[in-house]
């Protein structure tokens, strides 16, 4: 079960705890693959009648293959979401310098 996966769509990655509305569930024709091993994932638990919270997961249910590497990358994730938010919360956004804006 995982909280992200990579969207052939928008060529971005995709987390459940930051929204996820409007997304198509089940295999989505191959949309989500897993960060870790870039096998296709399916989504589940979206819709409201769900009894999971929404996730990933791998086809048959089992653990992905390189489960050590999707670990350290949700890790690795969370790390940057938390300092994205302790940069905004500080005012440590776009900067204007010298007429041109830098961070």
């Amino acid at each position: 079960m995982g909280a992200s996966a990579w969207d052939t769509e928008t060529k971005k990655p995709i987390y459940v705890d930051q929204g996820v509305e409007g997304l198509p569930i089940g295999l989505a024709d191959g949309r989500y693959l897993c960060r870790a091993c870039a096998d296709p994932l399916i989504f589940r638990g979206a819709r409201p009648e769900a009894k999971v919270t929404p996730h990933f997961s791998h086809q048959g249910g089992g653990p992905c293959r390189q489960a050590d590497q999707e670990a350290q990358i949700d890790t690795d994730d969370q790390v940057v979401i938390q300092l994205r938010g302790h940069a905004d919360r500080r005012g440590w956004g776009h900067r204007e310098q010298n007429g041109r804006k830098s961070r």
